[in-house]
Order: C-alpha cells, then structure tokens, then sequence
C-alpha cells in the first residue's frame, strides 16, 4: 500500500533488488579480498559499460553503498572467516580425526559453548578454531576430565566427595575404581589403535602396577 501524499513505489518492492543485492554483495567481497580499491570501482568491474542503463545503475548502486556498505563488508567479512574455519575443520578431521571429535564433541556441550561464548561477540559462541589450536586445548583440558594434570585436579574433588560422610575410601575402593578406570583406557586405547591399524593396542598398560 502506498503512503498517502507520498510518491513512488512501496518500500521492499523496487523490481531490481534482487539483482542490486548480488551486486553490492560482490562488490563487498572484491573490497574485502583487495580486488577493487572503493566500492564504485568494484561496480565498474561488474557492471557493462556499454549498457544504456549503465550511469543509472550505478548512481543506484553508489548510493545504497553510501547507506548500507559498512553492513555489507561486515556480513563478508563474518562469511569468509566462517568459511575459513570450516576449511580448517576439515583439514583438521582429515589429518586427526580423534581430535577433531575431541573439539567437536566439546563445542556442541553447554560447557562448551559457555566457554566459546566468552570469546565470540554479541552472544554468539566463536568458531572453535578461531580459538586457535594451542588456546583451544587448554580450554578443552581446563574444563574436561582430559590430561594427567587434570585428573590430578578432579581427583582432589572427587575424593573429598568420596570422604563428605567423614569416612575416607578404603584400600579396597581405591585398587577397584583404579582397575576400572585402566580397564576404561585399555578400552579407548583399543578403539583408537582399531582406527590407526595397530594390532597392538590394548593388549599392554600404559603404567607401572607398583605405583598402586
């Protein structure tokens, strides 16, 4: 419905849209990317000179940049670091698989996210690579039940949950839970040495039965 006393067409209905959307999207990656030094130069190398409507397409395209261009470059730049980190997710599960599933599993918990929030901006988590590898890791490691530094850690919590009745874990609850938990890791040792071929894995402890 047109506005009274207002001419022209009704806002969201100019009939080239579409196409000056697509045009000012490409012109935003050209700068993005150092193709185009300013935006009219971006047109230009769109647009066909030649064309009769050329100078209005233009004039229309300048100045929809003029209102709208910073949107357009920060939406580019947002998908190209997007599609940079999906490229680098999946060179990552190519080269290591089981970490990439590490980084996976860790992203999609609410720990995970938390954590991946207090690095993204306006509420929304950062990629997990963008983290980069080394800062990842130890978050990963810092808030999961991964590394001997940390079940050193959680083994101090755990143990003062174990003793909350006033009695502390008796010889026999010790051995049995640290058979369990080396029963555990010959699992995990087995299935990772399944997926790298080794017909070795879990047949030995990885530790010294004296240390108990």
């Amino acid at each position: 419905m047109t506005i009274p006393g207002k001419r022209g067409r009704p806002m969201g209905t100019a009939p080239n849209r579409k196409h000056d959307e697509r045009l000012l999207q490409q012109a935003a990656r050209n700068l993005l990317f150092g193709l185009s030094p300013n935006a009219t130069a971006a047109f230009r190398s769109l647009l066909d000179e030649d064309d009769p409507q050329f100078p209005a397409v233009l004039r229309r395209l300048q100045r929809q940049w003029q209102q709208h261009g910073d949107r357009y470059l920060e939406e580019t730049r947002r998908n190209a670091f997007a599609q940079r980190w999906r490229f680098d997710a999946d060179r990552l599960e190519k080269a290591s698989p089981e970490f990439s599933q590490v980084v996976d599993t860790f992203a999609a918990s609410s720990v995970g996210q938390a954590v991946l929030r207090k690095y993204g901006q306006n509420g929304i988590p950062a990629d997990p690579l963008s983290l980069g590898i080394v800062t990842l890791w130890d978050e990963i490691v810092r808030n999961s039940a991964i590394g001997p530094l940390r079940a050193e850690e959680l083994f101090k919590q755990v143990h003062a949950d174990w003793s909350a009745t006033g009695l502390e874990p008796d010889e026999a609850f010790l051995r049995r839970f640290a058979e369990l938990c080396l029963a555990q890791a010959d699992r995990l040792k087995a299935h990772v040495g399944a997926g790298t071929g080794d017909g070795n894995a879990g047949r030995e402890h990885d530790h010294d039965d004296g240390a108990l």
